[in-house]
């Protein structure tokens, strides 16, 4: 089986402490024939999500987009146990692959000259000069959104988010109660701690969750703003995409639940208590977006636009940036890979239950995703969750070459 993307680096965990994860490897190119510009059939993308389900997923959103037309293809059920399917309305967890869309937003900031991409860390939040370590001295705004900030991963697999649990329970003082508070107590608690073993800051790429919120609390301080309300304004009123930060479940009852397990030995997600969610939503930027199918395809219809030289709302230095990037480089929450021996940008992305794939052609002819609510990831990294919607998007693709 060729895969998208290997399972060697694979930081996904979707433990329930986990907020957000992505899959990141090296492209393994399968064979396949010329290209068409004949959109997918509806049915080829109702058939892949069947199968995908047919295999031990609860539900799976398949969906094909090029300029003119989007295939969604849905099947299975929003809840394990329930007959209710799951519809290509519903609210869906897209993961990490929120860190673009967040690093979009920043972006446009920056076009607008409110930021800058070589803003440190010491000039947006000059009162942590007392426990900023001297390794992050030079980490940019930039290095974060690549992940070269050498910050911890905050991935669920390196024990961070207890560590920093802990130490908040240790504490004899009065924590802040307001997001904007806890992100700030957040980048101060992370910018004092050890450079991860191996990682030299502003040089190294390290994939960190951490990184983003890292990012938001400085876009935060810059701008006297809050991260999620320049998100609404350019992401939800300037491009259309609508979402929300709560998880499907917490916003209705009738909205997908999301399930974590091995086949055939799923559980449903059930979330921490108050105050763990609370202080963990500080990482959100790096993950926390839901949307529904039919926004994700807008997004990245923007995208196709961009990349074949059309003008859209998308700032200028993000879509410069990526379509500069080289072979099997990250930038701005997108990796260059390979898919069918076609160039793509890609990312995955696992939160509370919920597992995504994207995938772009860099030529900006078509892109295809995949979206679930089942999540599972062994203790190799390789998720028998993302090898199915990996698969789901081969097919497919080989389907629109044919």
């Amino acid at each position: 089986m060729s895969y998208l993307f290997s399972a060697s680096h694979t930081p996904l965990q979707p433990r329930r402490r986990t907020l957000l994860s992505a899959l990141l490897g090296s492209g393994v190119l399968a064979a396949c024939g010329g290209s068409s510009d004949k959109p997918v059939a509806e049915s080829a993308v109702t058939a892949q999500a069947r199968s995908a389900v047919s295999k031990g997923l609860v539900g799976a959103v398949i969906a094909s987009q090029d300029l003119s037309s989007r295939r969604i293809g849905v099947a299975g059920v929003r809840r394990l146990g329930q007959s209710a399917p799951l519809q290509s309305t519903d609210l869906m967890c897209i993961g990490s692959n929120t860190k673009a869309m967040s690093a979009c937003v920043i972006a446009r900031l920056v076009a607008d000259g409110r930021v800058r991409w070589d803003t440190t860390i010491l000039d947006a939040l000059p009162d942590l000069a007392g426990e900023l370590r001297g390794e992050y001295a030079t980490v940019t705004l930039a290095h974060l959104l690549d992940h070269k900030g050498g910050m911890l991963a905050f991935t669920g697999m390196e024990g961070d988010e207890e560590r920093f649990l802990a130490d908040l329970s240790a504490r004899n003082e009065t924590l802040p109660d307001t997001l904007s508070g806890r992100r700030r107590f957040f980048a101060r608690w992370l910018v004092s701690q050890a450079v991860p073993a191996g990682v030299t800051p502003a040089r190294d790429f390290h994939y960190s969750n951490a990184g983003y919120a890292l990012a938001a609390c400085m876009l935060e301080a810059l701008t006297a703003r809050s991260f999620e309300a320049h998100f609404e304004e350019y992401m939800v009123q300037g491009l259309g995409v609508q979402g929300t930060w709560q998880h499907p479940s917490a916003v209705s009852a009738q909205q997908p639940n999301g399930h974590t397990g091995r086949a055939g030995a799923l559980r449903a997600y059930a979330p921490e208590d108050v105050d763990t969610e609370a202080w963990l939503a500080v990482i959100a930027p790096a993950g926390g977006w839901a949307c529904r199918p039919d926004d994700y395809c807008t997004w990245l219809r923007w995208h196709l636009l961009a990349l074949q030289g059309q003008d859209t709302p998308l700032p200028g230095t993000y879509v410069q940036r990526l379509k500069g990037m080289g072979s099997q480089e990250y930038a701005l929450g997108w990796l260059t890979t390979g898919l069918n021996g076609k160039p793509v940008l890609a990312h995955t992305g696992a939160h509370n239950g919920f597992m995504a794939i994207a995938a772009l052609e860099r030529s900006g002819r078509r892109a295809s995703y995949g979206l679930t609510n089942t999540a599972d990831t062994g203790a190799d990294g390789a998720s028998w969750v993302m090898s199915l919607l990996n698969t789901a998007l081969i097919k497919l693709d080989e389907l629109n070459g044919s």
